[in-house]
């Protein structure tokens, strides 16, 4: 009888505090990750439920140096294709 009550006390605490541990982990991780999104006037990054454009999300992407590399290059192919652009138009 009395391991049986145990038995139930420690499944109760179990069952109690070990979804807790998750909750925390998915706000973190749900606040604190950049997902790219296709909208529909062009694509966006979503953080925290919140949308921003690319260039809006520059300061964030730049905290770490793999994402500032890659946004670095982002942003020098945007503006060499903006330069390619008008220069076609111009000629």
């Amino acid at each position: 009888m009395r391991k049986t009550v145990q038995y139930f006390l420690l499944l109760t605490v179990i069952t109690i505090f070990l979804p807790a541990q998750g909750d925390e982990f998915d706000s973190k991780y749900y606040n604190e990750t950049i997902y790219h999104q296709q909208g529909f006037l062009g694509p966006k990054y979503m953080m925290g439920g919140n949308s921003y454009l690319l260039v809006s999300i520059g300061e964030e992407l730049n905290r770490y140096p793999d994402s500032a590399e890659l946004y670095s290059k982002n942003k020098f192919m945007r503006l060499l294709s903006l330069g390619l652009i008008i220069a076609g138009v111009g000629s």
